[in-house]
């Protein structure tokens, strides 16, 4: 068995997480979260705010064959969501088996909600975990959230050096629901790729989106 682990004190500030529905759309749209796992998007001060988990079930509505499949798949949703994948752990089981755990990146020059941390102390509370067996990869827990503005070199919102958060019109985007914005994927851009989701990258979805005046913010 081999393994690789990068240890982190995870201290995630005291400020308010995000959660961005777009990302879940994003999730769901990339086979990354199914359509009937529930995640707690009402009360950011629960710790189950923003987690999708279904005591270690598949969340996602695909298997991979891979661990580097399944990578690939976690990455390309971040680069689509505005921001980048590190590797937190990841273990190597026989028989094409293992798990790893994902985690948002932490780039320089990136802004964190809480000022009042050290940047290089604070880490972000996004992570995918991911387990295979057999050569069936799943993903069985996300957390959604984020402390920290998104879209890190980027182009997007301009931040503002002083301001502690977002505004509380950008903490969710509640307008944009989940289900409408997965309705629109598969209404106007599913049947442009013959109806088959692992056609559809998430840099293409991403830019159906941004055509149809979706903001990814």
């Amino acid at each position: 068995m081999t393994s690789v682990r990068v240890r982190k004190n995870l201290n995630h500030g005291a400020a308010q997480f995000t959660l961005d529905s777009s990302d879940l759309a994003m999730a769901t749209n990339l086979g990354l979260l199914k359509t009937d796992v529930q995640v707690q998007d009402t009360d950011p001060s629960k710790s189950d705010f923003g987690v999708a988990y279904c005591q270690r079930a598949n969340v996602a509505s695909e298997t991979h064959g891979t661990q580097k499949a399944i990578q690939a798949r976690c990455k390309e949703f971040a680069q689509s969501c505005g921001f980048q994948l590190a590797v937190s752990s990841y273990s190597s089981k026989p028989n094409q088996g293992g798990n790893a755990k994902y985690v948002c990146k932490i780039l320089k020059g990136m802004h964190f909600y809480d000022h009042s941390i050290d940047p290089n102390d604070i880490t972000c509370p996004f992570s995918i975990n991911v387990s295979g067996i057999n050569g069936n990869w799943k993903v069985t827990r996300v957390n959604f959230t984020h402390n920290h503005v998104k879209h890190v070199g980027f182009s997007g919102r301009p931040f503002a050096e002083r301001s502690v958060a977002r505004p509380a019109s950008d903490m969710r985007n509640r307008a944009q629901d989940v289900a409408a914005l997965t309705q629109l994927v598969e209404d106007e851009m599913l049947p442009r790729y013959e109806n088959k989701t692992e056609r559809m990258t998430g840099a293409a979805i991403a830019s159906f989106l941004l055509e149809n005046a979706i903001k990814l913010l």
